[in-house]
């Protein structure tokens, strides 16, 4: 979800140009944000217990949730914020959040900016 906002940021100087490829990416992640905001610990609902994939799983989500909070789209910032204040409502959710240290990665940091 982050790369299709990647090209579609506040500040963009080309963004117009590509409104018109990007309208059914947009209404494709309204629609991915609706379904989470009846179901928002869908996000992170892991996988099988023993993938060994399951925190890259859960960091994917992470970083795709956050570009779409920063969307220049208003739609989807709208429809994000609702998904984040219920989610981060769960105690548990934020807990796994804090305790994955996702937030405090170069990675996550470097990647959060160049969205912004």
């Amino acid at each position: 979800m982050s790369s299709l906002f990647a090209e579609t940021y506040i500040g963009d100087q080309t963004a117009t140009r590509r409104a018109a490829d990007s309208t059914s990416s947009i209404a494709m992640v309204c629609n991915i944000l609706q379904f989470l905001d009846a179901s928002p610990s869908t996000l992170f609902d892991p996988g099988p217990d023993h993938s060994p994939d399951r925190e890259g799983f859960f960091d994917d989500n992470f970083e795709a949730f956050a570009s779409c909070m920063i969307a220049a789209d208003e739609s989807v910032r709208r429809l994000a914020g609702g998904v984040a204040r219920r989610l981060f409502a769960d105690d548990a959710v934020l807990e796994s959040v804090v305790a994955s240290k996702k937030l405090s990665s170069p990675q996550f940091k470097t990647n959060f900016w160049k969205l912004t």
